[in-house]
């Protein structure tokens, strides 16, 4: 008798990865095509989030940032040049550090706590008696120091950024050199609007304007954005002082 044929098939087991919501509706398609013997197993992936959020990279180092920052502050408070590193990104602790080794390089001098000079500028001399005063001698500019000028750097940037909708720092700076100006001055001036709530930032060094600010030539307009900016950096010192103060009682 003859031997009756080998009937060979070909069958494939197909394994993929599906959102738990999806799996319902794919098991229901997959019975209506007809296939059988539909199995699947739980893969539970575990999240882990970073708690301090991406991490931001700057273009220049914590020192540079500082650094830029004194050469127009010849005295200035440590809360202050937080306040600057906040209104950029940066952390509070990045602040400190540079205060520590701008002190350790000798180019700024802890006058009492929480105070700081420039190592180019010397101490204020203690107020003389009346009988000895001397006569005023004309103001002598230490080298480094920012000179005085009819119109303030502020009104200058205020009037560069009216037209515009987005402004650089970087901008901000070639026009304050354009006019002859220190461009250092313009980080501050700009850290100090957006503190006003005038503008508002996008990315480190890049602003855009605040939809209805008014950046108006008028003394009362360049008056209130002076007192905005005074209100909020007052308001962020103590914030910043409560903080402190809670750090310190719970170590």
């Amino acid at each position: 008798m003859a031997k009756q044929p080998i009937e060979i098939r070909d069958r494939f087991k197909i394994t993929a990865d599906v959102e738990s919501t999806a799996l319902g509706p794919l098991l229901a398609q997959l019975a209506r095509i007809g296939l059988e013997n539909i199995g699947y197993e739980l893969i539970t992936d575990v999240v882990r989030f970073n708690r301090n959020g991406p991490r931001i990279a700057h273009e220049t180092t914590g020192d540079e940032y500082a650094r830029e920052w004194v050469a127009d502050h010849p005295t200035f408070r440590a809360i202050d040049l937080v306040k600057h590193f906040a209104d950029s990104g940066r952390s509070d602790g990045s602040a400190y550090t540079a205060i520590r080794n701008l002190v350790a390089s000798d180019e700024i001098v802890k006058t009492s706590l929480g105070h700081y000079r420039r190592a180019d500028v010397k101490a204020l001399a203690p107020p003389a008696v009346a009988a000895k005063t001397k006569p005023a001698e004309p103001e002598k500019r230490t080298r480094g120091q920012v000179p005085r000028y009819d119109v303030p750097n502020l009104d200058l940037i205020m009037k560069f950024i009216k037209p515009r909708k987005r402004v650089t720092v970087q901008e901000a700076g070639a026009f304050l050199v354009k006019e002859g100006r220190n461009k250092k001055s313009a980080s501050p001036i700009i850290s100090q609007l957006a503190t006003a709530g005038m503008l508002k930032q996008i990315e480190p060094g890049v602003y855009e304007v605040v939809k209805g600010a008014s950046f108006g030539d008028s003394p009362k307009q360049k008056d209130r954005v002076r007192k905005q900016a005074e209100r909020a950096a007052k308001k962020a010192a103590k914030k910043a002082a409560s903080l402190n103060g809670a750090e310190a009682h719970g170590s």
